[in-house]
């Protein structure tokens, strides 16, 4: 058997969970293949902070980045503000 037919025979084996009768992609089928709630939120935080690879897009780290996203945002709008508030819109 040639590589290719053996590539081939990988890729099929692995998208036939996700289609339909139809031939076309089960939403359903995908949603569970890439779900995260077997995750456990803290254990991937702590494996963040230890430096080991972990899953970045369990529910709370996704939160967490979107607390500090939102918190750059308003820090670098914030540029007519005197310094001591800004250092407390820092601090918030």
């Amino acid at each position: 058997m040639s590589s290719s037919s053996l590539n081939d025979t990988e890729d099929d084996a692995g998208t036939e969970e996700v289609m339909n009768a139809e031939g076309e992609a089960d939403a359903s089928a995908i949603v569970q293949t890439f779900s995260f709630s077997h995750l456990n939120d803290a254990e991937e935080k702590a494996k963040m902070l230890r430096g080991e690879l972990y899953h970045a897009f369990v529910p709370s780290l996704v939160a967490e980045r979107a607390r500090c996203s939102a918190a750059c945002y308003a820090f670098n709008a914030a540029y007519c503000l005197t310094r001591l508030e800004r250092a407390n819109l820092w601090n918030a």
